[in-house]
């Protein structure tokens, strides 16, 4: 559906000589992006409106993006497949954030905060087959990735100690999250090579 949004764009920008045809190609996969982060924003505010979780949402997507952007993690195989993905934790976090006790989301902080240092110091970074990087790169993201989670977990753990829980629950499942999904993208690369054997 994105697709033919931004090739139907593409075209009438072409026409109109707004773009070259020979860049076509990129411009259709700029629209893909910009389409489905549009898509992506409205639904994310739409859920946290309606949830009347806006703060919450907010540091949720925050800490999901500041791991997500260094560490990589699990990609679908389609838009839809994504979004859903995401509304799904996003709405998952909101549940946890209201329905939980004090004393569970503390252990929790420290459950998801645990596991997310370990996964991504074995895991981190995980590529997208579309967008390789090269060693110095890697290194790079290794390095930033490891950095910023324990950068997080002693802010995050001063925050708890001083009764911030509250607000830095939301931003540890987002960052989990990301953690999590690369555990999981990587067991799915596991499972795709052995079938390949």
């Amino acid at each position: 559906m994105y697709n033919l949004m931004s090739k139907k764009l593409t075209d009438l920008f072409i026409l109109k000589k707004i773009i070259k045809e020979e860049e076509r190609n990129i411009y259709i996969y700029c629209f893909e992006v910009i389409i489905s982060s549009f898509i992506y924003l409205v639904l994310f505010f739409t859920i946290a409106i309606v949830f009347k979780c806006l703060l919450q949402s907010i540091l949720f997507l925050t800490g999901f993006w500041i791991i997500r952007s260094v560490a990589g993690g699990y990609h679908a195989k389609t838009y839809i497949r994504c979004h859903t993905l995401f509304m799904s934790n996003q709405i998952i976090m909101i549940l946890l954030c209201s329905l939980l006790t004090d004393y569970t989301k503390h252990i929790l902080l420290f459950i998801f905060l645990l596991i997310s240092i370990i996964s991504i110091f074995i895991f981190s970074p995980v590529e997208h087959k579309n967008n390789k990087h090269n060693s110095k790169q890697i290194k790079k993201f290794k390095f930033l990735s490891r950095f910023l989670i324990i950068i997080i977990t002693a802010i995050s753990l001063i925050l708890e100690k001083n009764d911030f829980t509250e607000y830095i629950f939301p931003f540890v499942i987002g960052s989990f999250s990301v953690s999590f999904s690369l555990i999981f993208e990587k067991l799915k690369d596991w499972r795709c090579k052995n079938e390949e054997i």
